[in-house]
């Protein structure tokens, strides 16, 4: 299910180029006037199962009306449109409540002021579709080197990055339904994608935006696109849309 916010007057909001952060923390702050401790929950644990804790929303890039860029902000020309994703339904629809009664969403130091607000589900999605990333699709692996565990990001030309994108998407659904999925159930298939670099909090982050085929169950494929592909789906990483 997704839910899509639009906000923010027809004027310039000077934004840094690396604002997942920001649109995170204020996600977050919304939650918390609702219900402090579901706003922990979700921060700090996310959804739990067993003795997995997963985070299972992501949300868009924030689109502008129209926007120019310089070295290091953009400048966004209102209204924005910011578009949230869950398989949870009922966390999307408390999340659009507390926004149309809040009327304002802060980002930085702006009080956006919200125009609209709307719930939908995107529809006809099948067996098999193919997705394009509005955020980068981030997959990456841990190993040490010396006394230093350092991360290492994956590209989709690494065989390893299908193992580990497959293991993301059975731990959540997992910890979304209960139920055990097989290698069988699902494919991930990428097209084609091109490198991104972000910052999140003075980290480099490597994603790939990423056109790529999602074939399977189609209970399991409706998970897949409605909570993010990869990880750091929570930071506004690895959300898709369906291509016509």
């Amino acid at each position: 299910m997704r839910l899509k916010v639009i906000l923010g007057e027809e004027k310039e909001y000077k934004i840094p180029w690396f604002y997942n952060y920001f649109v995170a923390s204020s996600i977050y702050f919304l939650l918390s006037k609702y219900n402090e401790r579901f706003s922990y929950t979700i921060h700090s644990y996310g959804w739990r199962y067993k003795n997995k804790n997963l985070k299972l929303f992501s949300f868009s890039p924030l689109f502008p009306k129209k926007f120019i860029s310089d070295k290091n902000h953009i400048i966004m020309i209102g209204p924005l449109t910011l578009i949230i994703s869950s398989p949870d339904s009922v966390f999307i629809e408390i999340l659009e409540n507390i926004i149309k009664r809040e009327k304002f969403l802060r980002i930085l130091n702006y009080l956006l002021p919200v125009l609209k607000t709307s719930v939908y589900e995107v529809e006809k999605l099948g067996n098999i579709f193919k997705v394009r990333t509005l955020s980068p699709l981030v997959v990456s692996e841990n190993k040490r080197e010396g006394d230093k565990k350092i991360t290492l990001y994956l590209s989709p030309d690494q065989e390893n990055f299908y193992k580990k994108l497959k293991n993301i998407v059975k731990n959540k659904f997992e910890c979304f339904t209960g139920e055990v999925l097989s290698n069988d159930d699902f494919e991930i298939v990428c097209e084609s994608y091109r490198s991104k670099l972000l910052k999140i909090k003075n980290i480099n982050v490597r994603g790939y935006m990423a056109n790529l085929y999602l074939k399977g169950d189609v209970q399991v494929l409706r998970f897949v696109f409605d909570s993010g592909i990869g990880e750091k789906t929570s930071m506004g990483f690895g959300m898709v849309e369906k291509c016509n």
